[in-house]
């Protein structure tokens, strides 16, 4: 006897959303892991499951429990001291069968925390330092600094200023390099000095026993007796201007400047604001 289909059958196999409906069953329990490798001494790890949360205590096995055709997102809630673990195949969906994901793999490696000294930053402003373009701190006060997230041993840092403090210039000093879980202070000589916005630049030509009167703004002057290098006293807000003209010449002397005007940047101060040229002649 030749059998007919009926469309509820057709449907049951073109829609697999009406499996349940089509007597598959309810989801089924099963379970969702792998295998924790490189874990050191007593150190722990926490994995997460979406939202369920899991403690691992050393290497080896483990799983999470599910059902059948669930999502699943395995992650690091949790580091463990002085390493990073970093999960792979932690994300699909179980098996609509009911059997078991067990390739997942957490692999931790001996890591370093990037960190340093902050100096001359003044109360109450505040510096954010970024560490390979995507982790920030906020420092507000002078002293030692640590990022959260540490760095894999043999990957690379790099720390830079995000955001200027008010008012002040900070340059970095050792920020970049190699994670070297052997020599702990490479990843904490960071330095990050502050100083005022200041305007200045450098004289030649100045005679000696000569003296040249600068100002900067139409107020602020300063009696320059020598050549070198020279700064005006205070210090300017980030975006604000400055200019800077010769207010009494030298006897016997003519003096110009360049790159007289501009405005305070913060990140590129050693060739803006402190970057004014008096030549005399």
């Amino acid at each position: 006897m030749k059998i007919i289909p009926t469309i509820a059958s057709l449907l049951c196999f073109a829609s697999v959303g009406l499996l349940v409906g089509c007597g598959l069953g309810a989801p089924k329990a099963t379970t969702v892991g792998g295998t924790v490798i490189g874990l050191i001494g007593t150190s722990s790890v926490v994995l997460m499951n979406n939202s369920d949360v899991l403690p691992i205590h050393s290497d080896g096995p483990f799983h999470f429990n599910t059902e059948s055709n669930a999502r699943y997102n395995i992650t690091v809630n949790a580091q463990p001291d002085g390493q990073t673990c970093i999960v792979a195949n932690g994300s699909g969906y179980t098996p609509t069968d009911g059997s078991s994901v067990t390739n997942v793999t957490v692999t931790c490696s001996a890591s370093v925390r990037v960190g340093g000294f902050v100096s001359g930053l003044l109360s109450p402003a505040t510096v954010v330092l970024q560490d390979n373009g995507t982790d920030d701190i906020t420092v507000s006060a002078n002293g030692a600094f640590t990022f959260p997230i540490p760095i894999p041993n043999t990957l690379a840092y790099a720390v830079t200023i995000k955001t200027q403090p008010a008012g002040q210039t900070c340059v970095v000093t050792n920020g970049s390099g190699v994670a070297d879980t052997s020599n702990s202070t490479v990843a904490n000589d960071v330095i990050v000095t502050c100083a005022g916005n200041t305007v200045g630049g450098t004289i030649s030509g100045l005679a000696s026993g000569a003296t040249v009167v600068l100002q900067d703004n139409g107020a602020n002057d300063l009696t320059v007796t020598a050549n070198g290098a020279f700064t005006f006293s205070g210090t300017l807000t980030t975006g604000a201007a400055f200019a800077v003209i010769v207010r009494t010449q030298p006897v016997g002397q003519t003096c110009t400047v360049t790159n007289a005007t501009g405005v305070i940047d913060p990140n590129n101060a050693t060739t803006g604001n402190n970057n004014v040229i008096v030549t005399c002649v």
